[in-house]
């Protein structure tokens, strides 16, 4: 009787061990599959169709526009490079999604975006600058979305003058490419012509921080790296649970620690990215000045001004009415003809 309850106590626990390996393996393929399926949706969401530059020549530098511009106003700095002294067009491409055209093919419309964007280019260092925004303004309004055509579009806009329009696509290709050191620079140099200077609420050095982090990598980068942490972790937790030495346990349990927290940080990274690509609740003054009123209504008590190109957080909707919130802290109401939305 003894001998037959202990071998009823083995199988016991071989089948509990069996369980727990079937559990963590479980765990693991489920995990991994929601973090792929994650990390999928966030990079088709978050980059969309892409327009890729290519250029000639090695070395790459900025260069300043030659356009003839009054000593007041900032240089944009165009799409193009210097190699040998001589300045070269960009040429672009276009990779297609889901939005092909019907009867198309997505090679052909490739092919033919291609060619407008070349057109595009063309007449831009030509200096006609209205030939080419309506070129590219052809592709955007295709639905394509891209970092650069966005800056394409923009360095447009500023050529001609439209600067609230040219702040409105610099920060749209910044949603996209945020570390761009081109985009930055010429949203800042249009941003220096916007009348209102408004001074933003000191943020906690630490938010700052988590911020700075954060804008270092897309949302697509940020989720393939949770997903390339979460692996490592498991390998840890693999040698935690099956190493027969102390050592191996104690390492793989504390480095199994660290990289599950940048797993969680990753998949916050990504998943804040990922908002501020689709909540779209900030917008541009588009209005040469807009009054800010007190309720929603024409007879609300007038608050204070805001001029065309001004940053605003949009809070709301009520009956054709923004409720909007400037960086220093001010709230009030616009209609919403007088802004369109990043």
């Amino acid at each position: 009787m003894l001998g037959e309850l202990k071998k009823l106590h083995c199988w016991i626990k071989l089948l509990n061990s069996i369980m727990n390996k079937f559990y963590v393996l479980l765990f693991t393929v489920l995990t991994v599959a929601g973090l792929s399926n994650f990390s999928y949706a966030v990079g088709t969401s978050a980059n969309g169709p892409e327009i890729k530059k290519l250029t000639k020549g090695n070395s790459e530098k900025l260069v300043a526009s030659k356009a003839p511009m009054s000593s007041k106003a900032p240089v944009a700095t165009d799409s193009v490079v210097e190699d040998d002294g001589e300045l070269m067009e960009n040429s672009t491409i276009i990779v297609d999604s889901k939005g092909s055209k019907e009867g198309v093919s997505n090679k052909s419309l490739n092919v033919m975006y291609s060619n407008i964007c070349k057109d595009a280019e063309s007449f831009y260092s030509k200096g006609n600058y209205n030939d080419a925004l309506e070129k590219y303004l052809q592709v955007y309004k295709d639905g394509k979305m891209s970092a650069d055509l966005y800056y394409n579009i923009a360095n447009c806009y500023f050529k001609l003058d439209k600067n609230s329009k040219a702040i409105l696509f610099y920060e749209r290709a910044k949603l996209l490419s945020p570390n761009d050191n081109m985009i930055n620079y010429n949203l800042n140099m249009a941003r220096a012509r916007v009348i209102d200077k408004i001074e933003p609420v000191p943020v906690f050095f630490a938010t700052r921080w988590l911020r700075y982090f954060e804008k270092l990598f897309t949302a697509d980068v940020w989720s393939y790296m949770a997903v390339a942490f979460f692996l490592v972790f498991l390998i840890m937790l693999g040698l935690f649970f099956y190493s027969s030495s102390v050592r191996i346990k104690r390492n793989g349990f504390v480095i199994g620690i660290i990289v599950l927290i940048f797993t969680v940080a990753s998949i916050v990274f990504a998943y804040h990215q990922y908002q501020r690509l689709n909540d779209k609740n900030t917008a541009i003054v588009m209005s040469p000045s807009v009054t800010v009123k007190g309720s929603p209504s024409e007879s609300g008590t007038d608050l204070f001004l805001i001029h065309e190109g001004t940053k605003v957080n949009v809070n709301e909707n009520v009956s054709g009415w923004y409720n909007i919130r400037l960086q220093d802290g001010n709230e009030g109401w616009v209609k919403h003809n007088t802004l369109e939305i990043i």
